[in-house]
């Protein structure tokens, strides 16, 4: 193991939540997480991972890492009432919900690597040799930061856009008798004429290939990446209405994947190190 224990707890716990919270979290999982079932297996997941991650021998890291997550999802469950109905969802599903709630979670996960900062070299894996510990450790890395970049930016980015979503008209307007109604595009296309998850898919793809471009030494490579989608997004008349949000969003997906690999190309320096 490296010198900064305290950072490779930090760096191991940090990816087990990444996993447990935005790849492991199902659609049905947070359809059910006011029910005990939906929620309780969503903290199993999150003691799991953690232990699945640090091989921690020590149960009062876990322990703390366990109950803070329940705490704080509870608290976020609890504080906007109203239950399953599409408002209280709107409204426990914002972006600055999502923002607090992860910033709580964070914050415990460095007060658990700053109280127990051996908890990973003197946990199952510190017992290995060390080049199977390296090969390991990069390997987590990796896999934390894929689902940094591509599954939690996907969530963060929706959120964060959803206030700025432009209008169109929609069927059941003037022609229908009644006056019109607008609504945010959804994720599929931008006119309502593309491939149905499209803009998912295709935001998943991109902060993947972004992320695989820095991680091998070729950061040129999202320029022109960036490039051609904008030339493809922009050759259709349709999208030109919507120039400003979709401009936003490929910044943001861009941006977010660009992060994400830097932390990650540091990450795995430290782990070779």
């Amino acid at each position: 193991m490296g010198k900064w224990p305290v950072l490779e707890t930090l760096l191991t716990l940090f990816v087990a939540h990444v996993l447990a919270d935005f790849v492991l979290q199902t659609p049905w999982i947070l359809d059910n997480k006011r029910h005990w079932k939906g929620f309780g297996l969503h903290i199993l997941i999150v003691g799991l991972t953690a232990w699945l991650f640090t091989a921690a021998i020590n149960p009062w890291p876990l322990m703390v890492i366990v109950v803070s997550h329940a705490l704080t999802d509870w608290a976020k469950l609890a504080w906007i009432n109203g239950g399953n109905t599409p408002e209280a969802k709107k409204a426990r599903d914002g972006f600055w919900p999502f923002l607090i709630d992860q910033l709580v979670h964070l914050a415990f996960i460095v007060c658990v690597a700053i109280a127990w900062p051996s908890t990973v070299s003197t946990g199952g894996w510190g017992g290995l040799p060390a080049e199977q510990q390296r090969l390991l450790f990069q390997a987590f890395t990796v896999i934390g930061g894929v689902a940094l970049s591509v599954a939690a930016g996907g969530i963060f980015i929706d959120k964060l856009l959803a206030g700025f979503g432009p209008h169109r008209i929609t069927p059941s307007g003037p022609s229908a008798g009644q006056p019109p109604q607008t609504q945010a595009p959804s994720s599929t296309s931008q006119d309502g004429l593309g491939l149905p998850g499209g803009g998912q898919a295709i935001g998943w793809l991109e902060r993947a290939v972004a992320l695989l471009l820095i991680l091998i030494g070729q950061p040129e490579g999202v320029g022109l990446l960036l490039a051609a989608k904008s030339i493809l997004r922009f050759s259709d008349a349709h999208a030109r209405a919507n120039t400003e949000y979709v401009i936003i969003g490929t910044l943001l997906s861009f941006g977010w994947a660009i992060a994400s690999a830097v932390l990650t190309r540091a990450a795995l320096l430290h782990w070779g190190g």
